[in-house]
């Protein structure tokens, strides 16, 4: 048995959200009490692990040529814009006729600038720097520290970075990948909301365990079968869910490693990190 924990930071600590997800080898199963009796494999956090080069540049006292986003954009992020504008089901709905538009008026399914917002344009989040620097390496020197912390933003330590929506997105890509008729308009109606509508959520959970063809090569039974009050309840724990499945994709070999991002390169990824989402 292997447990994997998904965190959603946020600027107030009543706001932050955490989630495990326990594997047995057939079930994956969802629950907010920390699994004490198991150690954790890896954890998935929404909140960016670096900063852009151009911007430890300009602290550095340094001016680098100014790629045209201020600086703010890691390489990550832009690449998260390009791959998500060009999925299969964002191009669906922009397509969608004239009934569906009337229907279903929500102008994006997918917004490159307001799903995926540069890094320096986000609130420092406290409380995630400090937990950082308690979990990746307690006790070491400040150079094992920051060793450690390049680590983490490769991908490759116990702590990697998620992005709870580009996540949701690539696993309903796999799935329409697979079963193209079970991605209709109105199912991505619901992925798109989910931050707003408990209801969203419902469906979206009801969506990923219906059907496990997002998980790739290691297939399980997404337990409980019913949404869990937590989920339900606020979006933070939802995307704490959706962080706690991407440890678990990333453990599996399922998501896109930084060395797969064309232009990236490891001595750039060690300053930004990069994001986790599901290959297609």
């Amino acid at each position: 048995m292997k447990a994997y924990e998904g965190i959603d930071f946020a600027n107030r600590e009543e706001n932050v959200g955490r989630c495990y997800v326990i594997d047995d080898g057939q079930q994956l199963t969802t629950t907010f009490t920390r699994p004490d009796e198991l150690p954790i494999v890896r954890t998935a956090v929404d909140c960016p692990l670096g900063t852009t080069v151009g911007f430890l540049g300009l602290l550095q006292g340094d001016l680098p040529p100014d790629d045209g986003n201020g600086f703010q954009l890691r390489h990550t992020e832009a690449w998260l814009r390009d791959i998500l504008w060009d999925y299969h089901t964002n191009q669906y709905w922009r397509n969608r006729d004239r009934v569906e538009r009337r229907q279903f008026p929500r102008a994006n399914y997918f917004h490159p600038t307001q799903h995926v917002q540069p890094t320096l344009g986000l609130r420092m989040v406290p409380a995630c720097i400090y937990w950082l620097s308690e979990n990746l390496a307690p006790h070491g020197t400040p150079e094992e520290r920051l060793d450690a912390l390049a680590d983490a933003r490769r991908g490759e330590a116990s702590i990697v970075e998620a992005h709870p929506r580009p996540f949701l997105y690539s696993a309903v890509e796999r799935i329409w990948r697979h079963q193209q008729a079970t991605v209709t308009i109105p199912v991505l109606n619901h992925v798109v909301g989910y931050k707003k509508l408990p209801s969203s959520r419902s469906e979206v959970y009801a969506l990923l365990c219906s059907t496990n063809c997002w998980m790739g090569a290691a297939q399980r039974v997404l337990m409980p079968a019913q949404l869990p009050r937590e989920v339900m309840a606020t979006d933070h724990a939802f995307d704490a869910w959706l962080c706690a499945l991407t440890a678990w994709c990333h453990d599996n070999g399922e998501t896109i490693d930084w060395t797969q991002v064309p232009g990236l390169t490891q001595e750039s990824v060690e300053i930004e990190g990069h994001i986790l989402v599901l290959r297609q």
